[in-house]
């Protein structure tokens, strides 16, 4: 019996992955929804599953911004943006322009992205602390966390690319509204499940 060859071992850390190679993937069959991914910084990430109150909340966002704004902008559940060469998250809701095309030869990049919204229980932590990184490096204007296991909205304001963080950071009670600079007026327990 002959001893199996090895190749060199890589570590994923060696390795950055670019969305170009990311999407080949995806075009290749090789990804697909079954894998639940993410590109994150060059690197695929799995993705958490979805528990009925998360489920329901992201529906209950479609038709809040499905109600106030219609066919004004392309609302988005659970689809890629790209960030930059090496992140395509899959925020569990984006608003962005609308565009005829309907992003058919790419996702939505930072400039079309009006507002991202993560909906976050057992994920509160990652969205804070990542996820909002990533947001504020990318010149994203507005991000929220609807965070149903403490009840409340936080709102991310004034993204600051040179220190990777928000400079205004408001936590909403459901007993509470708040001033968007994209939706205005906005009552938080509208957008709880």
């Amino acid at each position: 019996m002959t001893k199996p060859i090895s190749a060199p071992y890589i570590e994923m850390e060696d390795f950055t992955w670019t969305v170009e190679q990311y999407n080949r993937l995806i075009d290749a069959g090789i990804l697909t929804p079954e894998n639940k991914v993410e590109l994150l910084e060059g690197a695929l990430i799995k993705k958490m599953a979805i528990n009925e109150p998360h489920a329901a909340c992201v529906d209950g966002l479609q038709e809040y911004f499905y109600d106030k704004y219609g066919k004004q902008f392309t609302l988005r559940s659970e689809n890629p943006i790209t960030l930059s060469e090496t992140t395509v998250p899959e925020p569990d809701f984006v608003v962005c322009e609308r565009r005829k095309d309907r992003y058919v030869g790419a996702h939505p990049v930072p400039s079309q992205i009006e507002l991202i919204i993560e909906v976050a229980d057992s994920t509160v932590d990652k969205d804070r602390n990542y996820k909002s990184t990533l947001y504020a490096l990318a010149g994203i204007k507005e991000y929220w966390i609807v965070n149903i296991r403490d009840t409340q909205v936080e709102v991310y304001l004034n993204p600051d690319a040179g220190s990777e963080a928000y400079l205004e950071v408001r936590r909403f009670r459901a007993v509470e509204e708040f001033d968007s600079p994209f939706n205005g007026r906005t009552v938080v327990k509208d957008l709880l499940p």
